[in-house]
């Protein structure tokens, strides 16, 4: 492994690297969504409040944040991902993950059964038209889903790379997750980006009630297994500014099911500037794309 780099600057993140996800059919269903779970008609408890839903302009993956409050760390960073080469990473990431998969399968297998796999996955490598392909599909919160102040929709790995079951301990196991950890990785490497303190996620925001402006805070309130998906508390977020916080368990139920993006090809990686801005004339809001290359 290459050694880091310089330092990340100890200020606040402002800015992030992305798998954009503009798509109608994920802004459909996130307009559905809200309309869903603003319905001022819905039954008590009162519905959440329209700003805690983000704004379809704005849904991506993260696959980390930066500070880069100086021009010359921004330059850096750009240069960094115009030069990474994506379509190179995710073709060592994709050989990486055969063989270590092959090298699994032969230790269980006879090795009459592990030839005959090794070449089934030779077959498959010379159909492999080199994309990675993701779904979005359920809801989960990011805290205790009783008091929550987030919601988000897991990314799937539509190449058929996921382990059994959906759930935060299986990303690992698919393309999409390794080859985004690979590409975060370059940015470690040359001290533009600190690791998480938590497990690496990946996600696309749904829900953010850090959004949620102090006005419409008393929209929702409620408690209990049975207070629906608007049922709300004050918390505390970020730097000790009160916030609201969700029981999302009825809400989660609700959408376990849900497909809000079905077999999207990541395009694109982008570099975004911290705090989205308008768009347009109907509410939507967008991150300032600084630098986007395609996959």
């Amino acid at each position: 492994m290459a050694a880091r780099q310089g330092r990340v600057n100890n200020n606040g993140p402002t800015h992030f690297l992305c798998i954009p996800l503009l798509r109608r059919q994920l802004a459909r269903n996130v307009v559905a969504f809200r309309a869903d779970v603003t319905n001022i008609n819905a039954a008590p408890p009162l519905p959440l409040p329209s700003s805690a839903v983000r704004p379809p302009g704005t849904m991506h993956i993260t696959l980390g944040v930066m500070s880069l409050p100086q021009p010359a760390q921004l330059a850096r960073a750009v240069a960094l991902l115009r030069g990474l080469c994506p379509r190179t990473v995710l073709a060592e990431t994709r050989a990486a993950l055969r063989r270590r998969r092959g090298a699994g399968r032969g230790l269980a297998c006879s090795p009459r059964v592990a030839s005959q796999k090794n070449e089934k996955n030779e077959e498959e490598e010379e159909d492999d038209d080199g994309s990675v392909w993701l779904t979005l599909k359920g809801l989960h919160a990011m805290q205790d889903p009783s008091s929550t102040g987030v919601l988000y929709a897991p990314p799937l790995d539509a190449n058929g790379d996921n382990g059994p079951g959906h759930g935060r301990g299986q990303q690992d196991a698919g393309l999409l997750f390794a080859f985004c950890q690979a590409v975060r990785q370059r940015f470690m490497d040359a001290g533009l980006m600190e690791p998480d303190r938590r497990p690496f996620l990946l996600h696309a925001t749904v829900v953010n009630t850090t959004h949620v402006k102090s006005h419409e805070r008393g929209l929702g309130q409620g408690s209990g297994p049975g207070a629906g998906p608007g049922a709300a508390t004050a918390g505390r977020g970020r730097g000790g500014r009160e916030r609201m916080m969700l029981d999302a368990r009825t809400l989660l139920e609700e959408y376990a099911e849900h497909v809000w993006l079905d077999r999207h090809e990541v395009r694109s990686l982008a570099i975004c500037r911290m705090g989205a801005k308008p768009k347009g004339d109907r509410g939507d809001e967008a991150y300032e794309v600084v630098e986007e290359v395609a996959v």
